[in-house]
This record gives C-alpha cells, sequence and structure tokens, in this order.
C-alpha cells in the first residue's frame, strides 16, 4: 500500500475566498452551527483529491475529515449526516467502526490529528495547539478498509492521513 503526497493549498487558495472563509469560521464558532468545508488539495501526480471535513464540532467532538474519490454529493451528505449525528449527541471515537450511519454501510474512524494542516480552516479557526481530528475511512467494494494490504485503491483513492494502529478486528 502507497501513500499518496498531498499539496496542501495556502490559505488565500481555499475554494471559499479569505473573506467567506473568515465569515464561515466566526459564525460557525459563534453560533454553534456546523460548516462542511470543501478543501480540495493535489495527490503526488498532480490530480484532484476532494477533502471534506466539519468545521464546528469541536470542543465536544473531534472535527470529523473525509479525504478521498466519493462523488461530491455524497460526500456532503454523508459528511452533513455524521454531524447532524454528532449533534444528536453520537459520539465517534477512533478505531470504531460504524454501521448505524447508513443502512448497509460501514464507516471506520481513525485518529488524523497530525495531519490537521490539510484543512487550513480549522487551523485558522482553532489555532496552532492539537486539533483532534477523524478521519472518516469507507470500504472497497468487497468490504476491506484502506488499513489492509489488499485494499482496491483503484477503486477509489482515499489515502490515509495517519497510520495509527488500529485493530480492525475490535
Amino acid at each position: 500500500m502507497s501513500d499518496l503526497s498531498l499539496h496542501v493549498p495556502d490559505f488565500a487558495d481555499v475554494a471559499l475566498t479569505t473573506e467567506a472563509a473568515e465569515a464561515s469560521i466566526s459564525d460557525a464558532l459563534q453560533s454553534g452551527a456546523v460548516r462542511i468545508i470543501d478543501c480540495p488539495c493535489e495527490d503526488a501526480d498532480g490530480r484532484d483529491l476532494p477533502i471534506y471535513h466539519t468545521l464546528g464540532l469541536l470542543p465536544g467532538h473531534a472535527e470529523l475529515i473525509l479525504v478521498g474519490d466519493l462523488p461530491a454529493d455524497t460526500a456532503r451528505g454523508l459528511m452533513h449526516q455524521l454531524a447532524a449525528m454528532v449533534m444528536d449527541g453520537r459520539l465517534f471515537a477512533h478505531g470504531e467502526r460504524a454501521v448505524d450511519v447508513r443502512p448497509g454501510a460501514v464507516f471506520f474512524f481513525e485518529d488524523a490529528s497530525v495531519s490537521v494542516d490539510i484543512a487550513p480552516l480549522l487551523r485558522a479557526a482553532h489555532g496552532d495547539g492539537h486539533i483532534p481530528l477523524l478521519q472518516v475511512l469507507w470500504p472497497d467494494r468487497d468490504g476491506r478498509f484502506p488499513l489492509l494490504e489488499n485494499y482496491d485503491v483503484h477503486g477509489a483513492r482515499q489515502p490515509r492521513l495517519s497510520h495509527c494502529a488500529v485493530d480492525l478486528n475490535a
């Protein structure tokens, strides 16, 4: 399994303009609202790699991030659904395999706090300290997650942001 090198855009290169980004950060943090941010980057081959993350789940829950080749509507819908579940009291944790998100679907959560620099709006909103971040992972067509050697990366690129040791059988 190979890692992808990601080109992280500067804050000014994020999909939102700086003014809109600052307004979104301020609005989310002051109102208690959660925003889903679309923050694309490039992989080592110069291909766009979509990134979606929450803004506003802290301090009660880690922010969530999804990286990879899901269709945009699917990714945004999933992130909105996960954020709504958290706002309703659902807590996701590192190493968790969640089967209650969507019928017939399984998602895996992995600590990605060390990779927060790929999400410049999180850094802008929360400063330079430790920012809890969970990556949402989905399985390939055969039910394998990218943590496993035989994961089918050709089905959809999904780089892991962290390589924490996780027991998938837990």
